[in-house]
């Protein structure tokens, strides 16, 4: 999401997601709802422009005034990934990709990334996907060229 993330919400139950940008890809929306989920406190969403309840911001907010606003800046989100962040030091032992399920889409575009280089022998390469997602990528050549740059597939 290229802008400034804020929530409004006309109850406490639905927040709404502004200032996405256009309309999100089913990616995005994928790895938003993820983290939303994973805080255990947002079962629900709308985010402008991209569902379809929620074309515009007021059609969102159900031609109401929001009970709260609240402005995510990115100081906020680093404050947030170094409070959550357990690692210590400078050396990775593990990238893990596709959580939750990585998309065809997405193992394409890692493939392509890798561009034919290997994982660095001390890193574990783990990219989560789902069973007909990972049948599918294997009728093309993205599976072998994942696992030729050490990615394991699971």
């Amino acid at each position: 999401m290229t802008c400034r993330p804020h929530f409004a919400t006309p109850t406490r139950q639905t927040p709404r997601f502004a200032e996405t940008g256009p309309a999100q890809s089913e990616d995005r929306l994928k790895a938003l709802g993820a983290a939303a989920a994973s805080s255990g406190s947002v079962a629900m969403f709308h985010v402008i422009g991209s569902t379809p309840e929620a074309a515009t911001l007021d059609d969102a907010l159900q031609h109401r005034p929001p009970v709260a606003v609240e402005l995510v800046t990115m100081a906020e989100l680093r404050d947030a990934r170094d409070a959550l962040t357990t690692a210590a030091g400078d050396q990775l032992s593990a990238v893990t990709l596709g959580t939750p399920h990585a998309s065809l889409d997405e193992l394409r575009r890692y493939a392509v990334m890798l561009g034919g280089r290997r994982a660095h022998p001390d890193v574990r390469l783990l990219i989560s996907t789902g069973r007909d997602t990972l049948a599918a990528a294997a009728r093309t050549d993205v599976t072998e060229r994942l696992r030729d740059a050490g990615a394991e597939l699971l």
